[in-house]
Order: structure tokens, then C-alpha cells, then sequence
């Protein structure tokens, strides 16, 4: 990977570290923001993890469909996870989300991996294109 790709992703994960730390301390009852919170950091692997040089074309297609599928597994555990994280520090005398809210974001689970499925399968075609030239 080059240096600058390393670079801007660098940079990609202090910001989404910050957004985190930003999201906690918010009264928040809802759970987009940490299903999107989840999301990014999974795309920001998925992408970390996909990128692989001198692979043949159909070795980079498969393994940008696998990985980015893997990361579309983990974005409702990921959810999840940083819901509960964020119910135990506030610790109210009533939790910020229902059982419910978060049953409801591991049900999503198929769907994300679909998404990350078809973006990897997107993302491995347009290298796979890219090195054919």
C-alpha cells in the first residue's frame, strides 16, 4: 500500500476514534449513530485489510468479496457492543437503549453482510479493472 494511502487512513482512525469519544458523553436514545459509528470502523478495516499487492485479478476479487463481507458481519455485534459500552457509563437508574433497540440492531446482521458483500464485490472488480490496464 503506499505511504499516502497509509497516511490519509491514519488520519481516517483518529477521526473516528474522536467521533466516538464525542458520541459517548451525548444523551443519545437512538441507535444510528452507533450502528454508522460501527460501520465506518468496519469499512475503515475492510478497506485496511482488502488492499493487497501482487495478487492475480481473480486472487484481489475474492479477497476484497471476503474480507469486506466479514467486516458486514461484524458491524451489528460492533453496534451492539458499543451500545452496551455506552449503558454501562452512564449507568442511569434506567439503561439509555432497550434490550429491544439492541436485538433489533443484531437482527439487521444478514443485511450488513449482504452490503458488505456487494462492496466488496464492487471494490475488487474496480481493482481488478485497475490492474488489467
Amino acid at each position: 500500500m503506499k505511504r499516502i494511502t497509509l497516511y490519509r487512513l491514519r488520519l481516517i482512525a483518529l477521526a473516528l476514534g474522536a467521533a466516538i469519544l464525542l458520541w459517548l458523553p451525548f444523551e443519545d436514545q437512538t441507535d444510528t449513530l452507533a450502528t454508522l459509528l460501527s460501520a465506518a470502523l468496519c469499512i475503515w478495516f475492510a478497506v485496511r485489510y482488502s488492499w493487497a499487492d501482487g495478487l492475480r485479478p481473480s486472487q484481489l476479487l475474492i479477497r476484497a468479496a471476503l474480507v469486506w463481507a466479514i467486516m458486514g458481519l461484524l458491524v451489528s455485534p460492533l453496534a451492539a457492543l458499543l451500545l452496551v459500552f455506552k449503558i454501562g457509563l452512564h449507568s442511569h437508574s434506567y439503561p439509555d437503549f432497550t434490550p429491544g433497540q439492541i436485538l433489533a440492531v443484531l437482527y439487521r446482521t444478514p443485511v450488513w453482510i449482504i452490503a458488505g458483500l456487494l462492496a466488496g464485490l464492487g471494490t475488487g472488480l474496480f481493482r481488478m479493472a485497475r490492474s488489467m490496464k
